[in-house]
């Protein structure tokens, strides 16, 4: 159950009187920033994006899922794209859109299952770096990008019975915290 649900409740929903609707739209403006700021404590390695990215998914939390994902702004600083062509930052703007879409499916799909991650940096995991001026998914690196493909397995039990996902996230580090790529 969620811990802050009273109180978005009071907040969103109770009347309050005059001179506290200030506040109250203070503290609940506050309170939707909240997982994107969440979203920033849990991006210091790759292994908290990845640990982020599964409770998202089991959780449908949308707000989550769109935080961890690469901001275009922040990868137009660091790349070099045509304009209209297909590269990542042209792909990453088009899917916004289907990100909610996306995430619900996968709500429904998994209703009722529990997720953690198993395992993390299975063989075939690497650390790389794509020099400035070097050819990057359709645009050119305009600086040095450190990334990184994680190879994980998801445990997802349903109805007791547990069975392992294998996937491989693509990161990418922007400021000092890791995003996903896809």
């Amino acid at each position: 159950m969620d811990p802050l649900a009273p109180l978005r409740y009071n907040i969103l929903v109770a009347p309050s009187p005059a001179p506290h609707r200030r506040l109250a739209a203070l503290v609940a403006l506050g309170l939707t920033a909240l997982p994107a700021a969440c979203a920033r404590d849990r991006q210091a390695t790759p292994r908290d994006v990845a640990e982020a990215s599964v409770e998202a998914m089991i959780k449908g939390d949308i707000d989550l899922t769109r935080a961890l994902l690469a901001p275009p702004d922040l990868l137009r600083e660091r790349l070099e794209c045509p304009p209209g062509g297909n590269d990542i930052v042209t792909q990453l703007i088009d899917d916004a859109p289907l990100v909610a879409e996306r995430v619900r499916l996968t709500r429904e799909a998994l209703a009722g299952a529990k997720g953690t991650l198993r395992e993390f940096d299975r063989a075939g995991s690497r650390d790389y770096v794509i020099p400035a001026g070097e050819p990057f998914r359709g645009c050119t690196t305009a600086t040095e990008l450190h990334l990184h493909d994680a190879e994980v397995v998801v445990r997802l039990t349903r109805a007791g019975r547990p069975s392992d996902d294998r996937q491989t996230l693509h990161l990418v580090e922007l400021d000092g915290r890791w995003y996903l790529l896809e």
